[in-house]
């Protein structure tokens, strides 16, 4: 039985990483979204897309940028722990470990789309290895981000991680690992960490401080399961920066240094991590949620309530799309999404769109028909609910020849 490999081992080393010093590039926002009450925006030639500010009223960034382990952003964890070339010896043996910034050696992973529009914020970037001196991962990581329509302090992240692996790589098949959903750093200032363990959870039950460290071993963030998956950390006030994902089923929290600074640059900083067990294959598609809430510690508690009803917010995208033709029709057919009411199917003739709605169905599946033979047609999928229509699923593209 071969040796399971989890997050704790890379976040040790990260930590020594870090407390080495790295040189922090200066920060801007290619796009942005805000109101009166949260800011958040991601960077694409330095930081791969991810998060790289979240604000609350007073406009102070609590997002800590000091290297390129850190910010907010997706870390996935694949296969068995290999030894190879074009590897830090630092980070050897390692699982196949695709981040969204970029590697231990600095460089950023590329960004294939940036765009913003109707109070949305869409990323899709080709991440790099961890382990490996740029090297580009087989796989793509996008984001959709968005401040909650009626939560004004509260923003909204979909995520979702498309693996395209060479079937029998050096790192085989799946094995499940403990997945950061998403890896978060903010400022040290924020040095108290709160969540619910109790036994009596969604009742207002007191909270509970986490240790910054375990009382015990070397090793820096402590592991804890809340009964409500959500996490805070708040600075003397109780305000600050808290994430809610609903699927996390334990979390990795703590602060790493001894300095307390508001600074985002500074080297000190906390950790917040909620954790999933997941196994990706050669071929995986995976998306999640998770929320991020600012402002006092009451705040963010209640929001997180709110959250919890299914009807509080868009669904997720359906996963899954697949296509089978028939004479001169399509046959769709989709996962289904979590608190959906119905999908929309739409269309194009191009893999960029625009997309034309076709058809909204309640169930998991669609015929398209009066199709011209020997037209490429691409399809996408999304889901909604009273609250609204959520982001589109990936794109299935079909070439219908054996349309008659």
């Amino acid at each position: 039985m071969k040796k399971q490999h989890s997050i704790l081992p890379r976040l040790f080393l990260l930590f020594l990483w870090i407390a080495s010093g790295c040189n922090a590039q200066a920060q801007a926002l290619d796009a942005f979204l805000s109101n009166s009450m949260v800011k958040v925006g991601v960077n694409s030639g330095s930081y791969g897309g991810a998060i790289v500010w979240l604000s609350g009223s007073n406009g102070a960034n609590l997002v800590n940028i000091h290297d390129k382990g850190r910010e907010i952003q997706q870390s996935y964890y694949a296969g068995n722990m290999i030894t190879a070339t074009n590897q830090s010896p630092s980070w050897s043996p390692w699982s196949w470990n695709p981040i969204m910034v970029g590697d231990y050696a600095g460089n950023v992973s590329p960004v294939l789309t940036l765009s913003k529009n109707s109070g949305q914020i869409y990323v899709k970037s080709q991440p790099l290895l961890w382990d490996r001196n740029n090297q580009v991962s087989q796989s793509y990581m996008e984001q959709w981000i968005s401040i909650h329509p009626t939560l004004n302090h509260v923003v909204i992240v979909d995520c979702r991680f498309s693996c395209f692996r060479d079937t029998n790589d050096a790192w085989g098949g799946p094995l499940a690992r403990n997945q950061e959903l998403p890896a978060l750093y903010f400022v040290s200032a924020l040095n108290t960490i709160k969540a619910y363990t109790g036994g009596s959870p969604w009742t207002g039950d007191a909270l509970s401080t986490i240790p910054n460290s375990p009382s015990s071993g070397t090793f820096p963030w402590s592991r804890y399961t809340p009964t409500e998956p959500w996490t805070a950390c708040v600075d003397a006030t109780d305000t600050g920066a808290g994430v809610y994902t609903p699927i996390a089923t334990s979390f990795l929290a703590g602060k790493h240094g001894k300095g307390v600074s508001t600074s985002p640059t500074d080297g000190s900083t906390m950790y917040i991590a909620p954790i999933g067990n997941h196994a990706f294959g050669y071929n995986s598609v995976f998306t999640f949620r998770f929320y991020l809430m600012v402002g006092s510690l009451t705040t963010i508690r209640n929001s997180v309530y709110t959250l919890r009803s299914a009807a509080a917010t868009a669904p997720l995208p359906p996963t899954g799309l697949t296509a089978n033709s028939g004479s001169k029709k399509m046959g769709l057919t989709w996962n289904p999404s979590a608190d959906t009411t119905s999908y929309h199917i739409k269309r194009s003739s191009n893999n960029t769109g625009p997309f034309t709605l076709i058809a909204s169905v309640k169930d998991t599946n669609y015929t398209d028909t009066g199709l011209t033979r020997g037209v490429q047609y691409y399809y996408t999928v999304s889901s909604s609910n009273s609250v609204g229509e959520g982001v589109d699923s990936e794109t299935v593209a079909v070439f219908n020849v054996s349309l008659k």
